[in-house]
């Protein structure tokens, strides 16, 4: 396997618009599960993105895919499944072996971040990434955490954290 080839996106794109596994499985042993495309986004990112949740449940098998992968923004595929609002998908994932839930994206912004930021009526992906050790203190690059951002919404009353709150305080 050619070391930096990028996925031939083209390919890619057909696979996944025909909802075809067994092209993806192709392209996986001509590239390599974790080999990503000109964004940076692996196969299972672009798989996240696409909503197509069956084929996160295939790739998430292979024993040496990197759930951690970052595209060029510093995304994971949880990230994704945050800012996609796919909970379903979300689950599985953080279900894998070796997730890291807490890494930042080039923004400075935990998963838990993005979710408590620009999904907040979301809080079944709040509650797993909480449950799941999701750190409500990481600040990102202006200094501003999960936690503030909870703290901040639940004073103004556009959002109830109370119970999460509670959970914190149990840990």
């Amino acid at each position: 396997m050619p070391l930096n080839m990028s996925i031939d996106e083209d390919k890619l794109i057909k696979a996944l618009v025909q909802d075809d596994f067994t092209q993806i499985e192709k392209l996986i042993t001509e590239y390599g599960v974790n080999a990503t495309d000109s964004f940076g986004r692996s196969f299972l990112i672009n798989c996240v993105i696409k909503n197509k949740y069956n084929f996160v449940k295939k790739l998430l098998e292979y024993d040496n895919i990197d759930v951690n992968i970052q595209d060029e923004n510093g995304f994971t595929a949880i990230h994704f499944a945050i800012e996609e609002g796919y909970p379903k998908i979300l689950k599985e994932i953080l279900s894998t072996k070796g997730v890291n839930i807490n890494l930042k994206d080039k923004f400075g912004n935990t998963p838990l971040w993005r979710a408590v930021h620009n999904k907040p009526e979301e809080k079944e992906s709040i509650w797993m990434l909480i449950k799941n050790k999701a750190n409500v203190n990481i600040e990102n690059e202006y200094g501003i955490s999960a936690l503030k951002i909870m703290q901040e919404d639940d004073e103004d009353g556009q959002y109830s954290y109370k119970d999460i709150f509670e959970y914190i305080k149990e840990e």
